[in-house]
C-alpha cells in the first residue's frame, strides 16, 4: 500500500509509559500509521516528582516496535508548563493527518495546537478526569474556572476528546461537553508481557521466600506512598482481620513508607505485613500472580493500571469507588468489588469476603472472569476504537 494512502497519526506525550502496544500495533494497520513524540525521558530520581513514572521501576521495553523521537527542548522551569518547550513541534505537525495530544499542562503541547489549527489538521486532545479534583494545584481560582474553560476548549476548539474509560466519559458529559466529540479508548497495558510473566511465575518459591503458607490469603497493594493513595488504609483494613491466615504485600515506595512501617510495628503485624519496596516492572506480574485480591485505595485516581494488570494475572480487585476503571472493569461479586474512598471497615468486610470465597473456590472463579474481561479491555481494542472513531468521522483516507 502506497504511504499516501495512509492516515497519518501523531502523538505528543511527556515521556514513554509502559502502555506502549498500541503504538507498536500501528506499525500492521491496514489503514493508519502513527509517530509518537516525547518530551522527556522518564525521571531517574523518583524524589524530584513525586507522582511521575521513574527509570528505577521500569526495566521493560517501552521504545521498540514503533516510530517514536524524542523533541529537542529548552527549560524556562525544572518543572511544569514552562519545563521542556519545544518548538520543533510545529515542523512535525503540520506533516500529519490527525494530532493526538496527551494533555495541555505544558507549553509544547499548546504550540502543537495552535500549530494542528494553523495547519488545519484534526485535533485530538485526552483528558482522563474523573471529577474536578481541588487540590493545592488545582484549587481556588483554577477549579472555578476550569469547567467553563473546558467546553469552551473541547466544543469549539478540538476535533475529538479521547478518554481512557467510562468514567471520565461520564464526567465530561456531565460538563456539557458535546459526547459525539468524545471516544472511549481504553487504557492499555502490554497484555502479553504481563501474561507472560505471570504464567511463568514459581507462585511457590515466591510465597517460600516471604515465608508466606500456601493457604494464605495474600493481599496486595501496589501504588506510590503517597497521600492520595491511602496507602494506610489498606494496613488499617488488613488489621482488623489479621487474626486470620492473611499477608498483606505492600509494593512501592515514597515519603509516607516511614509512616506505614511504623503503623505496622504498632499493630504487631511485621509477621504479616510485607514491604518489598519499589519492584520492578518484568517482576511485578510475579508478585501479583503469588497474591490473591489487589487493594487499591485511592481517593484520587483518574484511571489506575494496577486494576488491569492485576486482572490480566487472574486476579479480582477491591477498588475504592475514585479509581476509574471501575465502572469498565469491576463488576461486583464478579471481578472486584467497589467500596466508599476512606471506609476503612467497608474495605475490611470485602477483605473478609475474600477471605472465606479462597476457602470455598469462588474467588479463583472470580479470577478467570477478571482475566477473561481484559480480553476485551485491551491495546487490541485500544487501537480498534481510535480506528473506529476517526473512520466514523471521514478522516480515513
Amino acid at each position: 500500500m502506497n504511504k499516501n494512502t495512509f492516515t497519518r497519526v501523531l502523538y505528543i506525550s511527556v515521556s514513554p509509559i509502559q502502555n506502549s502496544k498500541p503504538y507498536r500495533l500501528l506499525a500492521f494497520h491496514e489503514k493508519l500509521r502513527g509517530t509518537v513524540l516525547y518530551l522527556r525521558k522518564p525521571l531517574a530520581d523518583p524524589s524530584r516528582d513525586k507522582e511521575s513514572i521513574t527509570k528505577a521501576a521500569f526495566d521493560m521495553d517501552v521504545l521498540s516496535g514503533y516510530d517514536n523521537h524524542y523533541l529537542k527542548t529548552i527549560n524556562l522551569s525544572d518543572r511544569g508548563f514552562f519545563s521542556a518547550i519545544s518548538f520543533e513541534v510545529i515542523k512535525w505537525v503540520r506533516r500529519y493527518d490527525v494530532i493526538v495530544i496527551y494533555g495541555h499542562n505544558y507549553f509544547s503541547f499548546w504550540l502543537a495546537m495552535m500549530a494542528a489549527k494553523l495547519y488545519k489538521k484534526k485535533l485530538v486532545m485526552t483528558n482522563d478526569a474523573t471529577y474536578m479534583q481541588a487540590s493545592a494545584e488545582s484549587g481556588g481560582w483554577k477549579l472555578k474556572i476550569k469547567p467553563a474553560f473546558l467546553r469552551f476548549m473541547y466544543n469549539k476548539f478540538v476535533d475529538g476528546i479521547f478518554v481512557p474509560s467510562s468514567a471520565s466519559y461520564l464526567f465530561l458529559e456531565s460538563l456539557g461537553i458535546r459526547t459525539e466529540k468524545i471516544g472511549v479508548i481504553p487504557y492499555a497495558v502490554d497484555e502479553d508481557l504481563i501474561e507472560r510473566i505471570s504464567l511463568s511465575a514459581d507462585v511457590p518459591e515466591i510465597r517460600r521466600k516471604w515465608k508466606i503458607p500456601l493457604e494464605y490469603t495474600i493481599f496486595i497493594f501496589c501504588a506510590k506512598f503517597i497521600g492520595r493513595k491511602r496507602p494506610l488504609d489498606a494496613i488499617e483494613a488488613f488489621a482488623k482481620i489479621a487474626n486470620e491466615k492473611i499477608a498483606l504485600m505492600m509494593i512501592g515506595d515514597g515519603p509516607l513508607m516511614p509512616l506505614l512501617k511504623e503503623r505496622a510495628k504498632e499493630l504487631g503485624l511485621l509477621d504479616k505485613i510485607f514491604f518489598p519496596g519499589l519492584v520492578l516492572y518484568s517482576l511485578l506480574p510475579a508478585y501479583y500472580s503469588a497474591s490473591d485480591v489487589l487493594i487499591f485505595c485511592s481517593e484520587h485516581e483518574p484511571y489506575g493500571l494496577p486494576v488491569n494488570e492485576a486482572m490480566i494475572c487472574g486476579k479480582p480487585v477491591i477498588v475504592s469507588d475514585r479509581i476509574g476503571a471501575r465502572l469498565d472493569l469491576v463488576e461486583q461479586d464478579k471481578t472486584g468489588w467497589i467500596y466508599r474512598t476512606g471506609d476503612v471497615t467497608q474495605l475490611s468486610d470485602l477483605m473478609q469476603t475474600a477471605v472465606s470465597y479462597k476457602h470455598t473456590g469462588r474467588l479463583e472463579i472470580m479470577g478467570r472472569s477478571a482475566k477473561e474481561r481484559m480480553t476485551s479491555w485491551s491495546s487490541v481494542t485500544n487501537l480498534e476504537n481510535q480506528f473506529a472513531f476517526f473512520k466514523d468521522r471521514s478522516w480515513v483516507k
